[in-house]
């Protein structure tokens, strides 16, 4: 029979890990996100405009995408990874001033200015632009933080399996596999599921 295809993201995988793994998410990338702010300042490469950013950054932006993309092997996380700091670099090393410039028009500028959010700030003379230039810097910013979404993964499923347990609590352990998605057939959805063994060996999905 012919094999369904893992979901890119899903968004199953919230309801299937505990609020205890989501505090090990979230104190780890908070962790990491402090750490990676003061490397920036201490060595003067870039930081966040307002330290409120490492909360939105990666205790929300970045933490959420980790799990929607955690049940998939480690060089799709990155690739995904590289989808979602895109974004993330693009906003954060952009003028407001001048987008709305470009789009609405100049005028509405400086009304707009009043209301945007503090960004991302690349110091000037930073060791990146010396050896990339700086019209690369975004984009190794990019590359390498994007392995933030599979390490980040790797670290939280680490502490869980060492410190707090079985991985994903007990669902694994109990029934040896979780619900992925849903789709419909014959007028009514199926639940398709992927079974997962201890040491997280993935199966491919198969109807029947």
């Amino acid at each position: 029979m012919p094999s369904q295809r893992l979901p890119l993201i899903s968004f199953q995988n919230f309801r299937l890990i505990s609020l205890t793994h989501y505090l090990t998410y979230f104190l780890t990338y908070i962790s990491t996100g402090y750490l990676f702010n003061s490397i920036g300042l201490q060595f003067n490469i870039a930081s966040f405009a307002s330290p409120y950013q490492i909360i939105s950054v990666y205790g929300l932006y970045l933490l959420i995408g980790s799990i929607l993309v955690r049940h998939q092997d480690f060089a799709i996380q990155y690739l995904m990874g590289l989808f979602f700091l895109s974004w993330l670099e693009i906003l954060g090393y952009s003028d407001v001033n001048r987008w709305v410039k470009f789009m609405i028009s100049p005028k509405y500028a400086s009304f707009a200015s009043s209301f945007s959010f503090p960004y991302s700030i690349a110091h000037p003379n930073n060791i990146v632009d010396s050896i990339f230039t700086e019209r690369n810097f975004s984009l190794v910013m990019v590359v390498g933080f994007a392995l933030l979404m599979p390490l980040g993964n790797g670290i939280v499923r680490f502490i869980a399996q060492k410190v707090l347990g079985a991985w994903e609590g007990n669902i694994e352990t109990k029934h040896e596999g979780v619900v992925l998605f849903e789709e419909e057939k014959d007028a009514s959805q199926r639940l398709i599921t992927e079974y997962i063994s201890p040491r997280k060996e993935r199966v491919m999905l198969k109807e029947e």
